[in-house]
């Protein structure tokens, strides 16, 4: 069975190092990579996604305001689970809450664990009657 997952990250390395982590949590993943928040906005409207993570800080649009534009369209994905990554960590508490507001289902802080990472995608994936 494939599931698919959007990666979006202003960071190359970031989204090398999430599409080859995905990979390893299992061999059915089709993972697609974007690098801003408009170009989550813009693919999350083409096509269903079983899980999309997103950086929170990119030029542009952020990933917290995509995540809130994606909750109020129409497309496919609206009420697909999000993970929101972000490396800051002041205001933390804040954060959680800003993102869950927006309608993100995680957020996960940068540097984050691989092992912790896929353990949290695997969850959700077993949420979901995929693994």
């Amino acid at each position: 069975m494939v599931y698919r997952i959007l990666v979006v990250d202003d960071e190359g390395p970031i989204r090398e190092i999430l599409d080859e982590v995905l990979h390893r949590v299992d061999a059915g993943i089709r993972v697609d990579l974007a690098d801003d928040g408009g170009m989550l906005v813009d693919y999350a409207g083409k096509r269903p996604y079983d899980l999309i993570i997103a950086d929170w800080d990119m030029p542009g649009m952020t990933g917290v305001d995509a995540v809130r534009a994606l909750r109020q369209g129409r497309g496919p994905n609206r009420h697909t689970p999000v993970f929101m990554m972000t490396g800051i960590v002041e205001g933390w508490e804040d954060r959680v809450r800003e993102a869950h507001k927006a309608g993100a289902n995680s957020i996960i802080r940068k540097p984050f664990d691989n092992g912790k990472f896929m353990g949290e995608v695997r969850r959700y994936m077993q949420d979901q009657g995929r693994a």
